[in-house]
């Protein structure tokens, strides 16, 4: 349990690592720019039914900053055949660590808000599910969007959704 443990949050650091690297050549347009990756953690490419799996998504600001006031909000699908078990503000690496990202739950829906993020900035949220024990076969698609309102003008709207995968064995 420590070695996953300790994967799993070695993962996220280096997501939180990579994104912040990857943000410096982003879009210098004067609209702010929100980008979500998310990834599988751990790199399971299956899941026994009853198992637990988990994921982040790391939200970027790759434009201007977000204006005073506003929120950035993140939703979070689940698939059929998968219940809830934990989101969490994941560790950034740099200060300040966490922003207060929020999340609740209502099946099937993960909402998560945080701070308005400055250019360049960013926040992490891991998320664990579990496999319904009687699911059968297939491949779970979990859908994660940023800005899913549309609430703040974007500079590129196109890179707001991203689609983590994984089969049930």
């Amino acid at each position: 349990m420590f070695i996953r443990s300790f994967l799993i949050r070695s993962s996220i650091v280096a997501l939180c690592l990579f994104e912040a690297a990857t943000v410096r050549g982003g879009d210098k347009s004067s609209l702010t720019d929100l980008v979500v990756n998310a990834v599988i953690l751990g790199n399971p490419s299956s899941v026994a039914p009853g198992e637990e799996f988990s994921y982040a998504f790391v939200v970027t600001n790759q434009g201007a900053d977000m204006p005073a006031g506003s929120t950035t909000k993140v939703l979070s699908h689940l698939p059929p055949r998968v219940n809830f078990v934990l989101a969490e503000e994941g560790a950034r690496g740099k200060l300040p660590f966490f922003l207060g990202v929020s999340c609740t739950q209502s099946a099937p829906i993960i909402h998560c808000e945080g701070p308005p993020l400055v250019k360049d900035d960013f926040f992490v949220v891991r998320i664990i599910a579990q496999v319904q024990p009687d699911a059968q076969g297939g491949i779970l698609i979990n859908h994660v969007l940023v800005d899913p309102q549309n609430e703040v003008a974007e500079s590129l709207e196109n890179n707001n959704l991203d689609t983590v995968k994984v089969k049930i064995e």
